[in-house]
């Protein structure tokens, strides 16, 4: 074997096809051992080496082939080499190559003294190889009283060591390096952001170029180069500081145990420790024994080893806690421990510390969470910390009594309060003082190591959801926070920032410029009289916005507090609204014209905005004069919160490509935007989009002059999609926000101050101070802000104290913020799972490979960034990215299930869309459908329809001037700027842009049911045609051809249009096909279900709307053999069977995930989608499995399946299409409306499960029941496969009966929910249908069709069935056949050998043989004789069946069986012989008549060789009486498609009926050998005209076990031919 090691490669350096590499190894074996004697490979072997590293298969093939031909001086360079390059290269490549036994830390006598007793230590010494080991953290083994365990030889925590050289070689050796901190973006890719903002990020790719950096560690990075697009790429040279985390959430990989993936997917595999402790020195100690004693418990080397956690300590011995098979590990959460990373190792060392189960419930998942962000506990030791509370401050101090308190509802720990008292009043203007009271934690928690301790190991409070209810884990012990907490009616000591402004009279305009205009910054005491929560406060700036009791509540507040006034003081709600006038000035003046919008990121923000704004400006101003007061304080070092300022060059291209809309957002007005914007030459002013609820919305509040609804709906910009993608590129083009220590202040001006330590979305310089017992740096910035107060000369930190503290604030408050957000998406997938979520998601990037989404619900969009991500392939096809056509059958049965007689025509005809008048939002779809009316069966109506409708419906468009009105609206909200804003919406808008407005329709049909709330309405010109089934296809065509240029009417469909339209009672077909498109923020509706693939539940999406009520499910496009196959396996050979139902189910999750896969990638290429809607089926009981914790769930029992029923006649048309069949893969779909009957067992459901409290009414129960994006439908979708049909005789005159096997698992199993509904069996579900390929789906048929007597179950079984036996005279009857011994192609009269005469003999006289030899030792002769001679044995049998016995004569291919019938050639006139092809092949020797995808035949390029052609079928009965009539069709069908059309249903069956007579005539005159591929014995046309007695497989190797099952199943004796 001359072998070529040359192959593709990506521009990243991998292998454009790693499954087909020579790199992989299975690849290599198969290459290997096809030499007999010789392989030669030509190739660089360096390139060889890091191809295979990068694969990651676990195997070293090419390594030791190299290693081999070194030892054997076998490796020979180019002579173009020179000496000198050649003797280097030989030296790093035996560097590279060899292995040292000097270099390991462990011995080889050790490792051979191992190799009987520990396997995993034999893997793992060469994963773990140490050329120094004391430069790093190194591990020997320890023996101690015969205990062999590993130890830590030093220190793993070594810093700032040499790292070795990378793969990829610096194109810039002399060029500087850049000091950056890693952020990991996935365990193969990174960006090192520079510490100096001005400098660009660098791309780290690939594992070797990150040089053992863990993300967040500070690194020197070497520039490459720059590619085509832009980017940096390099590589780290130096770790100066590790960002080592401290422990990792881990799955153990299931084919090597010793390695462990992340969960967070950024960081690479983890490498454990094996197991070599007591067990191993016992086997050490009982080799050296007896080999006849026994042990008792043996060692599985597959186990996973789990480590006492407290005994994994520096210099100590790690000791084990356990073994944990692996077969129970696959379904555990290991806590993985990092050691140490060096550059000869090309994973982490790590130890498993923990063990968790899976996250399928919310308590399982919560406690992976907070492992994996390092959420830490409260220390027990912080219980009995007293604070200084009694103990006043040494300065006086000023007493506030008349504050108040605003907080959410749920809050407990209350530490900023505010006031407002009147300094000055006269005729013209009011000097008001505003004061905001922090509690003054910095002085009453006492620096001690308890309470730092407290207060560095969580940082922050932690706030979140849990089944509707808040979740909230405080930061400080409940007994601190209550004795700070600002209560009501309670003196606190605290800080009080306080501020004057002056209010002018005669025009209500907030000023901060006059005399004395200085802020003051001191302790004080306060007394907060009252506690409001937003809500209430919201009620008192503005009574029509809250709910009566909310309403109630805050007039009790506001009279207690007015009861206790001050001469001084004045109403609270005027307190408010003059505190609200001032928060806005404060805005104004920090961000100018942009703080007129105010767009709050928390949901639950949007109910109450005036009083969220209120409190945040406040405490932003706050924050910013305590920033001012530090930075110019003598202390030597502050905190600060600092937000660089983005790149000028990111900011430059943000503003370019977004600079249409960014006119329509007052957030862009500020100056620096303004300058980017003047730099763009050409601005365009497209139509603005606006979401029909929205609109709404608007409208009505307009109408009610509701001026505050109006301003709080349209200052937030979720709810436009071209503003909210917008400002999603924004935030992900700006840096985060994070602590930072400041030493040097000194000569420093106002602006480098903003440039170099500001806040860059504040617009301030910012700390903050204002929340202490919930946040752990504000009690360090007040302990510093004392300090300043009193210019103390012992600062309480120095500046490495509090650099070391910034980073760990940083680093702690990043992971809880992660912690919130991946709670959020926990709640969200618990409510998913119960009923999938339907919601709308904006499109904000589209690629070739991805669409990023970004939904509209605020709770939704702190989802992940990967969970709101789709393959963009599920969607578009693979050659582009942008269109797509969609082919949707969809067959509808109605309710009084009638019967159907449907004779369908397709016109594929393409729609141009009016771009200039919808540009990218209108669709049109063409649509050839008929109808069949009940009392005439045998008549059909023709009808031609085209559809216009928008696939985008939840827009309306509305021009820019809208937009501009309602920002002058935001700016100055008065009456003559509310009507300006009605008249600009409500005026007519233009009729060809208009998607809510359709011209009255009459005479309107739908073609689908009205259980649904939204379908289509069409209205054309109609050209009917009655056909009878005597019709003819060319009345059919003379019709359309006279019709073809008739006149059509297109209209808009809206869901008002479909209610007004009268169901009609009928069934019907529809072939639809759609133009698809996806563009930047177009809107796509999707449903959401759970996925616990991760080990945690997270929220996926399911379903995609491509047009109204016509759905794409993107989890089986993308995740195929998930959805269809949860319990996949790869392999189901065994020894050992119990009974055939097993030998099924294990082979069932082998073949159903490989036909998905494959079946699925063809609709993705082909776009053919298959519906059946208003479909009812039959579940059996359902029960609740043993492992069910938190939200039970259900399933159907393994051996019970669920029925569906299908009204007769209705699969004649459809089998046109697509047959239903064992094999088909059902995806179906619930939408049930929640009636009064649903809202009724659901609430009783709620109060079963815990939900319903006592002051709960329905509403509330359900909400807590289906979560808050519950829009009054309950959802599901399940994935299902058809197991069995009943049988259909007489022309499919009988219902057909299917029963479907229920695929649960993961997030496909009933959810308690969706168990109510179905047990009742009164709801319909819509049901996509797909096939397998023909193939796939022969195997598939064949083996759940297995019986207990076949013999092929014998065969699975490995059982021998003593009664199965053959004719035992079956050898006398051929022996003394001349023609059966001698070689016929032979010009003498050589005989065939001993060797294969005996095995002739053996296999007539056994039901089953297998005959195996190498290549070219004549097993192919030996087969052609073989079936010669039981061609001979039968026609010796009575013969008086209705079908002829043959001789089944099998190989996985074509070529495989044509070689032997060739062979056969010479004894044609005493044998007859026939070869049957698949159908593709039989149309690649035919003019094909129809598209083979349709049918769902694969491509083939194969064809009949000439001289075989006289033995093919398909050409016998193109020769039979037959053939006039063949031609006939098949000519004027073919004329038909070369105009455009495909053949319809009663066309495709017409023609089969002809060739099914034509076949089974011709099969019927008995053939003695019959040729075939395995799959083709499968296709049914073999065992319905022919009686198979034997049946021989040739190169029974090369095909799968099931392939081989197929023609086994319909014989009595089986020969299998072939090697290995």
């Amino acid at each position: 074997v001359f072998l070529c090691t040359s192959e593709p490669i990506q521009h990243n350096g991998i292998v454009a096809n790693p499954t087909k590499s020579i790199c992989d190894k299975f690849v290599f074996n198969t290459v290997i051992t096809r030499a007999q004697s010789l392989v030669v490979a030509v190739g660089n072997p360096f390139r060889l080496l890091g191809t295979e590293e990068r694969l990651e298969n676990g195997a070293s093939c090419w390594k030791a082939y190299i290693r081999h031909c070194l030892e054997c001086k076998s490796l020979t360079l180019a002579n173009s080499v020179s000496h000198n390059c050649a003797t280097s290269s030989l030296k790093s490549l035996r560097e590279r190559v060899l292995i040292k036994t000097s270099e390991l830390v462990v011995t080889t006598s050790q490792l051979h003294s191992t190799n009987t007793g520990d396997s995993i230590l034999q893997a793992y010494s060469k994963a773990v190889r140490k050329k120094k080991p004391m430069e790093y953290a190194a591990l020997a083994l320890r023996t101690v009283d015969g205990d062999a365990s590993w130890t830590l030889l030093c220190s793993k925590k070594e810093k700032g060591a040499v790292l070795g050289k990378s793969d990829t070689p610096s194109l810039f050796s002399d060029s500087e390096t850049i000091r950056c901190q890693l952020y990991q973006q996935t365990h193969r890719f990174c960006v090192a952001k520079p510490l100096d903002s001005k400098k660009s990020d660098i791309h780290i790719q690939g594992i070797s170029n990150r040089q053992c950096a863990f993300d967040g560690a500070i690194v020197d990075v070497q520039l490459f180069h720059k590619n085509s697009s832009g980017h940096n790429y390099g590589k780290v040279v130096n770790i100066v500081e590790q960002g080592l985390v401290e422990q990792y959430v881990c799955r153990v990989d299931k084919h090597n145990p010793i390695f462990f993936f992340p969960l967070d997917r950024k960081t690479p595999k983890f490498v454990n420790l094996p197991q070599i402790s007591r067990l191993g020195a016992k086997k050490l100690k009982e080799s050296k024994k007896s080999n006849t004693e026994k042990k008792k418990k043996k060692y599985e080397p597959h186990d996973v080893v789990y480590f006492d956690p407290d005994s994994v300590k520096e210099g100590e011995v790690p000791k084990i806690r356990e073994c944990i098979p692996l077969e129970i590990a696959v379904n555990m959460v290991f806590v993985v421990q990092p050691l140490n990373w060096c550059s000869d190792h090309r994973f982490p060392l790590g130890v498993v510390v923990g063990v968790l189960p899976r996250g399928d419930t919310m308590f399982h998942a919560e406690r992976i969470l907070q492992v994996q962000y390092q959420i830490a506990k409260n220390e027990e030791s912080c219980d009995n910390i007293e604070i200084n509370n009694c103990e006043t401050s040494p300065h006086k101090c000023d007493k506030w009594r008349m504050a108040f308190t605003i907080d959410p509802r749920e809050a407990k720990n209350l530490d900023d309060a505010l006031s407002l008292s009147v300094l000055e009043k006269t005729a013209d203007y009011i000097i008001f003082e505003f004061a905001v009271h922090i509690v003054n934690a910095g002085r009453l928690l006492p620096k001690e190591r308890r309470i730092e301790d407290c207060l560095h190991s969580r940082c922050t409070s932690i706030y979140g959801k849990c089944q509707g209810e808040y979740r909230f884990t405080p930061m400080l012990p409940e007994h601190i926070t209550c004795q700070l907490s600002l209560n009501a009616n309670q003196e606190r000591q605290a800080i009080t920032v306080s501020g004057k402004a002056r209010l002018k009279l005669s025009n209500g305009v907030i000023d901060f410029k006059f005399p004395d205009p200085q802020v003051e910054i001191k302790e004080s005491v306060v007394c907060s009289l009252i506690a409001l929560t937003y809500e209430q406060a919201e009620c008192l700036l503005y009574s029509n916005q809250e709910s009566p009791p909310i309403q109630e509540a805050a007039k009790e507040k506001l009279k207690l507090y007015n009861c206790s006034k001050s001469a001084e003081s004045f109403p609270l709600d005027e307190q408010l609204k003059i505190l609200l006038m001032i928060a806005k000035a404060l805005r104004l003046t920090r961000l100018g014209e942009s703080g007129h919008m105010y767009d709050p990121s928390d949901p639950t923000c949007l109910s109450t905005p005036c009083s969220h704004m209120l409190v945040e400006e406040m405490m932003i101003w706050g924050n910013s004069e305590v920033a001012k007061k530090l930075f110019h304080s003598s202390i030597p070092s502050i905190l600060l919160r600092i937000q660089p300022n983005p790149k000028d060059d990111e900011l430059e291209n943000f503003c370019t490509n977004f600079s249409s809309f960014l006119c329509a957002s007052l957030r862009y007005a500020s100056e620096q935007y303004q300058r980017c914007m003047a730099r763009v030459e050409e601005k365009i002013h497209p139509s603005f989009l606006l979401m029909h609820d929205t609109k709404k919305e608007l409208i009505d509040k307009l109408n009610e002059k509701d001026l505050q609804g109006v301003l709080n709906l349209l200052s937030g910009e979720h709810i436009y999609p071209q503003l909210a993608v917008m400002s999603r590129h924004n935030a992900s083009m700006k840096s985060k926000a994070s602590y930072k220590a400041i030493d040097d202040r000194s000569n420093v001006s106002a602006e480098e101050v903003k440039q170099k330590y500001g806040h860059y979305d504040l617009n301030v310089l910012y700390t903050q101070f204002s929340s202490p017992l919930r946040r752990a740096p504000d009690v360090i910035v007040q302990r510093l802000l004392l300090d300043a107060i009193y210019d103390s000369r012992d600062a309480s930190y120095s500046h490495e104290e509090l650099k070391k503290l910034s980073q760990t604030f940083n680093g702690k408050i990043r992971n809880a913020s992660s912690f919130e957000r991946a709670l959020t998406a926990l709640d969200i997938a618990i409510y998913a799972g119960r009923s999938s979520i339907c919601t709308t998601a904006f499109i904000s990037g589209i690629s070739k490979t991805k669409i990023e989404l970004l939904f509209q619900n605020l709770d939704l969009k702190k989802l992940p960034k990967r969970q709101m991500t789709l393959p963009s392939t599920v969607l578009l096809p693979h050659t582009s990215h942008k269109h797509r056509q969609w082919k949707v059958l969809v067959a509808t049965f109605f309710k009084d299930d009638c019967v159907m007689d449907v004779t369908q025509y397709t016109e594929l005809v393409h729609c141009d869309r009016r771009v200039k008048a919808k540009p990218n939002h209108e669709t049109k779809a063409s649509m050839f459908t008929c109808t069949a009316d009940h009392d005439s069966k045998n008549s059909g109506t023709f009808e031609r329809k085209t559809l216009l409708f928008c696939h985008k419906s939840l827009l309306t468009i509305v021009p820019m001037s809208f937009r501009i009105a309602a920002n002058e609206f935001i700016r100055s909200p008065s009456a003559e700027s509310s009507e300006k804003m009605l008249s600009t919406l409500s005026n007519p808008i233009d009729s060809e842009t208009d998607f809510n407005m359709a011209p009255h329709i009459e005479d309107a049909n739908c073609i689908f049911d009205d259980d649904s709330d939204l379908d289509y309405s069409v209205s054309s010109e109609k050209n009917q045609l009655h056909a009878s089934e005597e019709s003819d296809d060319e009345d059919i065509e003379n019709h359309l051809a006279k019709s073809k240029d008739a006149s059509q009417t297109t209209v808009s469909v809206t869901k008002e249009d479909f209610s007004t339209q009268s169901l009609l009672k009928k069934a019907s077909f529809a072939f639809l096909e759609i133009p698809f498109s996806l563009q930047l923020f177009d809107p796509l509706k999707i449903w959401m279900t759970f996925d616990s693939r991760e080990f945690i539940l997270t929220p996926m999406i399911q379903l995609v709307e491509i047009a109204p009520n016509l759905n794409v499910c993107t989890q089986h496009l993308s995740s195929p053999a998930i959805c269809f196959s949860p319990n996949a396996i790869q392999m189901a050979s065994s020894d050992v069977y119990e009974d055939i139902e097993q030998y099924k189910n294990l082979w069932e999750g082998v073949l159903l995930p490989e036909g998905a896969a494959s079946s699925f990638k063809s609709i993705s290429e082909n776009s053919r989608l298959v519906i059946i809607r208003n479909v009812l089926l039959q579940w059996p009981r359902l029960e609740i499995p043993s492992n069910a914790v938190d939200d039970p769930y259900y399933v159907v029992e393994q051996k019970n399946f669920i029925t569906l029923q299908l009204p007769d006649g209705f699969t004649e048309d459809l089998n046109a299409y697509i047959e239903l069949r064992p094999g088909c893969l059902l995806c179906v779909r619930y939408i049930i409306k929640l009636e009064e009957d649903e809202t009724k067992l659901l609430f009783s459901l709620a109060k079963r499960m815990g939900f319903v409290k006592d002051t709960d009414g329905t509403e509330d129960a359900l909400k807590r029941l289906l979560g808050p994006h519950s829009d009054g439908y309950i959802r599901a979708v399940y994935h299902m496969v058809i197991r069995e049909t009943s049988d259909q005789k007489e022309e499919h005159k009988k219902p057909l009966k299917l029963k479907v096997k229920f695929l649960g698992g993961g997030g496909h199993n009933v959810s308690v929910v969706m168990k109510e509904f179905l047990s009742q069996e009164k709801y319909k579900c819509n049901i996509e249908v797909t096939e397998m390929s023909i193939p796939d789906m022969r195997v598939y048929s064949s083996l759940v069709g297995l019986k207990e007597d076949f013999i092929a179950s014998d065969i699975a079984l490995v059982r021998k069935d003593k009664s199965r036996t053959v004719r035992k005279d079956n050898w006398k009857i051929v022996e003394n056949d001349k023609n059966v011994l001698k070689l016929w192609n032979n010009p003498g009269s050589k005989m065939i050998n001993e060797e294969q005469r005996e095995a002739l003999k053996r296999s007539m006289q056994a039901p089953f043989t297998m005959i195996q030899g190498p290549p070219g030792t004549g097993k192919s002769v030996t087969g052609a004789h073989l079936a010669y001679a039981f061609a001979l044995v039968n026609k010796q049998r009575n013969s008086s069946g209705i079908k002829p016995p043959c001789v089944l004569y099998c190989g996985p291919s074509n070529k495989s069986v044509e070689v032997v019938l060739k062979m056969l050639l010479p004894m044609k006139n005493n044998i007859k012989l026939l070869m049957v092809y698949s159908r593709t092949i039989e149309s690649n020797d035919t003019q094909p008549i129809f598209d083979r995808k349709l049918l769902g035949y694969p491509k083939h390029e194969h064809k009949c060789p000439e001289e075989l052609q006289e033995f093919a079928l398909h050409h016998l009965i193109r020769k039979s009486r037959y053939r006039e009539k063949i031609k006939a069709i098949e000519e004027n069908l073919q004329r038909l498609r070369k105009e455009g059309f495909e053949p319809s249903g009663k066309a495709i069956r017409k023609w089969k009926k002809v060739i099914e007579k034509s076949e089974k005539e011709i099969m019927g005159k008995g053939y003695d050998i019959v040729f075939c591929t395995c799959n083709e014995a499968g296709s049914g046309r073999i065992p319905r005209s022919l009686s198979p007695i034997q049946c021989i497989i040739d190169e029974a190797a090369m095909a799968t076990e099931p392939e081989c099952m197929v023609p086994i199943s319909i014989s009595e004796h089986v020969v299998l031919i072939g090697d290995h």
